[in-house]
């Protein structure tokens, strides 16, 4: 799942009074210097190829380096790294070791991404108790997409107890943490009881 903050980040940080090929040097000298924050804005811009040649590879060691040091961002972005990458770096069960790991130090778009693998199978055994089980992680944090995860589960379960009142209060929840898709699914089944 691309995160639109970290894209959105890497351009704020490129663009703020530099060139690309400045920031990136610039980035590259902080991140030499053991600064976490530039690693992974730099790590960012390999991903994307924002300001720099593309590089998933570069992107891989930058993020794992930083991972390896306890960045629950970095682990984050590793796994969205493998999730989302096409080719080489493309693996959806280490995709999801690192968003375990991410989950694991309170990082609450990870446990959310994780119960997304678990809720399709993906590179984990599909398994909707543990889907659920994230999502609620994601949602007791005041994640919006872990509040509208839960509401999608109990409101088209396949296997899941369909539970409309649960549907209502975790869309519910959602549209109150801002999510546009929760405010809409809450309305919608809302009206269906009148």
């Amino acid at each position: 799942m691309v995160n639109i903050f970290n894209i959105i980040f890497v351009l704020v940080i490129a663009l703020s009074n530099q060139s690309f090929a400045q920031s990136a040097t610039t980035l590259q000298n902080e991140c030499d210097g053991k600064n976490i924050d530039s690693c992974l804005t730099l790590g960012l811009m390999y991903d994307s190829g924002k300001g720099v040649s593309q590089d998933k590879l570069k992107a891989e060691q930058l993020f794992k380096s930083m991972c390896d040091k306890g960045s629950a961002r970095a682990c984050l972005y590793l796994g969205e790294l493998y999730e989302n990458s096409k080719g080489s770096v493309n693996d959806a069960l280490k995709a999801s070791t690192f968003y375990k790991k991410a989950c694991a130090s309170k990082n609450l778009e990870a446990c959310s991404n994780l119960g997304h693998m678990y809720l399709i199978g993906e590179g984990v055994h599909q398994d909707k108790s543990q889907a659920v089980y994230f999502f609620t992680k994601a949602c007791d944090g005041k994640l919006s997409d872990g509040c509208t995860n839960l509401g999608l589960v109990y409101s088209n379960s396949g296997d899941f107890s369909k539970d409309k009142f649960k549907a209502v209060m975790f869309f519910n929840k959602a549209c109150n943490l801002k999510s546009e898709l929760g405010c809409k699914k809450h309305a919608l089944l809302k009206t269906q009881d009148t």
